[in-house]
């Protein structure tokens, strides 16, 4: 995200080395051994240079200097769960010890003056997590850990110069039956809504409603 500064971000990230197995309280305590490959999968949320998995790349970084481990962006803008499987051999070949995935937004994008249906319907989604997992679980030893999608600023994306030209759409209602989704995956699971708080506080957001800042 270029403009607002990374509160946003800066979130996500502290949740994420926040939560615990056995006790992590920052990115030098994590389970990672040198050599360790992290994806970090998702979407616009994690495709660009300001985003929590670069935020997350520094930090450790600093910390655990002694213990070489790559972190990979695979965040793609505009992706779905779709589209996700349709790049997961990308994944495959990097052989990661670690997939931290942040996903689903876009299922619950709509488009349209007055749209009916969101772009990936509820079932198709959960087929789709359960296609990731299938499709990580046997082709790849890595651990998965899942973030659910922040919750939005929907009055900003119907008046930003760019979303609201291409009438694209967020409902949080959407967002939060995705959520759900994600909290049911059998893998630990990272909930960023409480972490926005809902509705959600917009100095996490960018201008545009949507975008962690």
């Amino acid at each position: 995200d270029q403009a607002g500064g990374n509160q946003g971000g800066a979130q996500v990230l502290q949740v994420f080395v926040r939560w615990r197995v056995g006790h992590w309280p920052y990115p030098g305590h994590l389970p990672l051994v040198h050599g360790d490959t992290i994806v970090g999968l998702g979407d616009s949320i994690t495709d660009d240079y300001q985003s929590w998995i670069e935020i997350f790349r520094h930090c450790l970084s600093l910390a655990r200097s002694e213990a070489a481990c790559s972190v990979i962006n695979a965040g793609f803008s505009g992706d779905t769960t779709t589209q996700l499987i349709s790049r997961f051999w990308d994944v495959i070949q990097v052989k990661p010890q670690w997939i931290v995935c942040l996903i689903g937004t876009n299922d619950a994008r709509m488009h349209g003056l007055k749209p009916e249906k969101t772009l990936v319907s509820l079932a198709e989604t959960a087929d789709n997590l359960r296609a990731l997992r299938a499709f990580g679980r046997n082709q790849t030893q890595a651990r998965w850990l899942w973030m659910t999608p922040p919750p939005v600023v929907e009055e900003q994306i119907a008046q930003d110069w760019f979303l609201s030209p291409f009438q694209m759409m967020w409902r949080n209602q959407d967002l939060d039956a995705v959520r759900y989704l994600i909290l049911e995956q059998p893998d630990p699971v990272v909930d960023l809504r409480p972490v926005f708080n809902f509705p959600p506080n917009s100095q996490f957001l960018l201008s545009d409603g949507l975008h962690p800042s």
